[in-house]
């Protein structure tokens, strides 16, 4: 049986050989905190990996970079800090963002129509209101869309938040590694990454924020990380961060072709089920991106079906304690509760074939022919 994964949104594996150029590095095992050789080598280790980052995104002169347990722990940092700000976010946001925010009367959520693209003339009436009534404001939207792989126009966002004096953050978490991105082009205030998005061992998210923006740590204990997160780096992860981030433009590159792949796999779907929805099909998206309702199939069927079958892809987030839940995005694009409930995700890595994603279209034409 062949084992596919199809998956690459939820967890991301690019280099096969990831772990066999992490196991001979020493330095990776010795508290980077420690004043003496070894130590200072593992503090060598985080610092060029803090620096890539920094250089990839064209940010060098204008912006720090902390590295967090996960993306998670960084959006949690990051609204701990402006808990006295009116928060505005989009509806279609990650778990941990709008688990985190709540619920009352400083959250506004921001709309988005069939497409998943947010309601810009909502946003800035808003802006302008909270503006006018001199309201301490932060706003959040993804750059890209972990579920259906819509992407946001971050230009025109930061121009309003910078017009109306509100604070911008994006999660660039799905965005980042698979399409260039200069982030010196728009005014972003703090940004969230993941790690193992891109290829990364899990266990590092990283925060970007602006110089001179003030943050206060959530996590207190030894100072580490510019003192805004205590705790012992995993230097583990970030070197392989940092390994991963060597062949950036390479991965990059590679996303480009894989929309090939995408394209194949969606034709090949809607000549099984012309019934079939693929959302956000007619704007812009990752690359590598299908979110797709099946009418004919109960997903939970399907996703066992194809798991039988050696094929791993997702449903919904994935962070969501391994249950198979209705999509809060699918439903947010003003959806039924049914098909939100009913919603697979196919998200493609670099490593994916042709051969697999034929596999994938015969088997599921042969569950069809099933029912």
């Amino acid at each position: 049986m062949p084992n596919i994964y199809l998956d690459h949104n939820s967890t991301s594996i690019n280099d096969a050989n990831l772990l066999n150029k992490l196991v001979d590095d020493k330095s990776l095992f010795f508290n980077p905190s420690s004043i003496h050789r070894d130590g200072q080598q593992s503090k060598m280790a985080i610092e060029k990996t803090r620096s890539l980052i920094l250089k990839l995104l064209n940010i060098e002169n204008d912006y720090h970079a902390i590295f967090f347990s996960s993306c998670t722990e960084v959006n949690n940092f990051i609204f701990y800090n402006f808990k006295d700000y009116t928060k505005m976010v989009s509806a279609i946001e990650h778990p941990s963002i709008l688990n985190t925010i709540g619920v009352g009367e400083d959250i506004i959520l921001i709309p988005v129509d069939k497409n998943g693209i947010i309601d810009f003339v909502f946003l800035e009436n808003n802006l302008i209101e909270l503006y006018n009534k001199n309201k301490k404001t932060i706003v959040s939207v993804m750059m890209a869309n972990n579920e259906t792989g819509v992407i946001n126009d971050l230009m025109v966002i930061g121009r309003l938040c910078k017009k109306y004096n509100a604070i911008l953050h994006s999660d660039i978490a799905q965005y980042f590694g698979k399409l260039p991105l200069d982030l010196n082009d728009l005014n972003i205030d703090l940004i969230s990454i993941s790690g193992h998005k891109i290829g990364s061992l899990l266990g590092v998210g990283v925060l970007l924020f602006k110089k001179g923006l003030k943050l206060q740590a959530m996590i207190n204990g030894g100072r580490q990380e510019k003192n805004l997160r205590s705790g012992t780096e995993n230097v583990l992860a970030i070197r392989s961060l940092y390994i991963i981030l060597l062949r950036y433009e390479e991965f990059i590159e590679k996303y480009q072709k894989i929309k090939i792949l995408r394209n194949k796999l969606e034709d090949g779907l809607l000549s099984i089920d012309r019934d079939i929805t693929i959302f956000s099909r007619q704007v812009i998206r990752l690359p590598n991106t299908s979110c797709i309702h099946f009418s004919i199939f109960d997903s939970q069927i399907l996703f066992m079906y194809l798991d039988d079958k050696g094929i791993s892809i997702g449903k919904g987030s994935a962070c969501s304690s391994g249950l198979l839940t209705k999509s809060h995005v699918i439903e947010a694009m003003g959806y039924s509760k049914n098909i939100a409930k009913n919603t697979l995700r196919i998200s493609l890595g670099v490593n994916n074939t042709e051969e697999e994603i034929n596999y994938l279209i015969q088997m599921i034409n042969n569950l069809r022919n099933i029912y």
